[in-house]
């Protein structure tokens, strides 16, 4: 449901993890998946900047 808002809306396509990690900084309610990985190999930001307006 918020893939396809975002995408009407702004016109491009975002991955599930980008929604997650979003949801995770605002406080959100965020599901566990069941093939979530609990220690990111790479640490920081995984969204991309230049498509977030704040």
């Amino acid at each position: 449901m918020i893939k396809e808002y975002i995408e009407t809306k702004y016109g491009f396509k975002v991955y599930t993890v980008y929604i997650a990690e979003i949801k995770r900084e605002l406080g959100l309610p965020v599901y566990d998946a069941p093939n979530e990985v609990k220690e990111l190999k790479r640490r920081g930001n995984i969204h991309p900047k230049k498509k977030l307006r704040r």
